[in-house]
């Protein structure tokens, strides 16, 4: 199953490829009730237009302008505005997909409560490709925010770029991202809503840095944390692999501060959603290791960029979900001849 392409490379070499490329368009825009449903091989750019003039968003980002929202959904990518939004499996309300045999599933309704049993259509997130092809989705609309404010803090290294994330988790209530960028060390809060609200938590969060010794602060209405993350998973290039590592909240910073001595490693942490990016040379020492002491600590690693097919699943995962058996077992059940990829 191919969308836009942007992820797509990293899967094995398939027999044939259904793409999604022809299926485009808004089927329906719902701004009062909150939805909108779109064929699965629409790019989030082309989304973006459809609602403008509504005053609403689907929040959601992309570094690849060709990423449709079928790809979307069926990687589970997701930004740093997750943490005040919610991930994919909130955003979404309901699904089609062609399984493997030819029927078609309508899952879920564009309802936040709409389910009183199994929440079959959370089954598509993630999956890449391997249960069946999405045709259309149906996410959940939210306000543009009346205003976006960034604070960006200069720190000297990830120790005290994570004492500063310590310190405004503790307070942010209006936070859209907040990061860490290793070169050169930063960190960002995005702050979005009312700007009453959102004056006074900059102000709030400034102020209790400045108190705790983080002075080199500066605000500005551009350079968003969404903004910076998708600059960073942008220059992935073709001898290069960028891997996403899941961490445990305990301990992302001992696994930042590790990652940040690499010598051929470039690192980028999502610190409200617990994640760090690496990118690193295609055949780079420091790969295994990394990815070893991701899963030591309770979390993963995935690879989500990187020369096409240079690598094994095995290498492009790094681990195996606790789900792995459960998926492997619906996928006989919906796909006993082995028609889809493997994911």
């Amino acid at each position: 199953m191919q969308g836009g392409g942007t992820k797509s490379s990293l899967l094995p070499e398939a027999g044939n490829v259904v793409s999604t490329a022809c299926l485009k368009g808004v089927t329906e825009c719902a701004p009062h009730d909150l939805y909108v449903s779109v064929r699965a091989g629409t790019t989030l750019e082309e989304l973006r237009q459809e609602l403008e003039g509504t005053g609403m968003q689907v929040p959601l980002a992309s570094p690849w302008p060709d990423a449709t929202i079928g790809g979307i959904v069926s990687s589970n990518f997701n930004g740093p505005l997750r943490c005040l939004y919610g991930g994919l499996r909130d955003l979404l309300l309901s699904v089609t997909a062609v399984l493997p045999d030819g029927r078609v599933l309508r899952l879920g309704r564009p309802f936040a409560k709409d389910v009183a049993g199994y929440d079959l259509k959370k089954l598509f997130i993630g999956a890449r490709g391997s249960l069946g092809l999405l045709t259309d989705v149906t996410l959940r609309l939210f306000p543009l925010p009346r205003l976006r404010q960034n604070l960006v803090i200069s720190v000297p290294d990830a120790a005290e770029g994570l004492r500063g994330a310590k310190i405004i988790r503790d307070i942010y209530r209006l936070c859209s991202g907040l990061v860490f960028a290793g070169s050169p060390c930063s960190l960002v809060c995005t702050l979005e809503g009312l700007p009453e609200e959102v004056d006074f938590e900059a102000s709030l969060i400034a102020d209790r840095l400045s108190a705790e010794g983080l002075t080199g602060i500066t605000q500005s209405a551009e350079s968003s944390t969404t903004d910076a993350w998708c600059n960073f998973l942008a220059g992935t290039g073709p001898e290069t692999t960028t891997f996403r590592l899941g961490i445990p909240f305990r301990a992302v910073g001992s696994m930042l501060q590790e990652t940040v001595r690499l010598a051929d490693t470039e690192c980028f942490a999502d610190l409200a959603n617990g994640l760090v990016y690496l990118r690193m040379p295609a055949e780079s020492a420091s790969r295994r290791p990394v990815v070893e002491a991701t899963c030591s600590n309770g979390g993963y690693a995935l690879m989500i960029g990187g020369p096409a097919r240079r690598f094994r699943p095995e290498e492009m995962y790094g681990y195996e979900p606790d789900s792995a058996a459960l998926t492997k077992a619906l996928r006989a059940r919906w796909d006993p001849r082995g028609i889809m990829v493997t994911g």
